[in-house]
């Protein structure tokens, strides 16, 4: 298995698991913002990666928009997403 993935249905709710893990000794050893997904990869006991990610995009229509701007091609692996930085905001 290369990892599985749980997406949350907002921002504020992906930063709340990132805090609540967080709290737990539990911390991510990769976030990202792909462009469509943000994303924050754990590895599990088993050394699995676990990815909990929300989906930047809402309708089909902004994705294409996205791909057709060419903005994947120029960095397809996305920037540094600062999950600390984005949940004080909170």
């Amino acid at each position: 298995m290369e990892h599985v993935a749980f997406t949350f249905n907002d921002l504020p709710s992906l930063l709340a698991a990132y805090i609540h893990n967080k709290e737990d000794g539990i911390v991510p050893f990769w976030t990202i913002n792909h462009g469509p997904t943000i994303s924050i990869y754990y590895r599990d006991p088993d050394g699995n990666k676990v990815e909990l990610q929300y989906d930047v995009f809402r309708d089909t229509r902004s994705i294409d928009a996205f791909f057709a701007s060419g903005a994947y091609e120029k960095n397809f692996m996305g920037i540094i997403f600062d999950p600390e930085k984005n949940a004080c905001r909170l």
